[in-house]
């Protein structure tokens, strides 16, 4: 059986907008709050709220992290030796044990 849902737009962003509010004015992420509301208000299926929240938590860091770059605010060195660290060495000693995913 298939669960059906969905949004009307209009409600839909004005309960973004305020969570969006409320989020930055508490200085807590909005996912704590968007998620309660897609579930509770709009009859989302929990994996389906989940994987929006987490899609726009993707997207926000990317482009924080694109305005980072563009400002020169990011540590190269740092950068580098964390990712040279916590990938190449995680991923060749899963490799070498024959693990095909690194979970960090």
């Amino acid at each position: 059986m298939k669960q059906k849902y969905g949004y009307n737009a209009l409600p839909a962003l004005m309960i973004g907008g305020a969570v969006g509010l409320i989020a930055g004015l508490l200085g807590i992420g909005g996912g704590i709050l968007l998620i309660p509301t897609m579930l509770l208000l709009f009859r989302f299926p929990p994996h389906i709220a989940t994987a929006t929240s987490m899609a726009v938590i993707f997207v926000s860091a990317l482009f924080g992290s694109g305005m980072h770059l563009i400002r020169g605010e990011w540590d190269w060195f740092l950068v580098l030796s964390w990712l040279r660290v916590r990938y190449l060495a995680a991923g060749s000693a899963h490799a070498s044990r024959g693990v095909s995913a690194v979970y960090c």
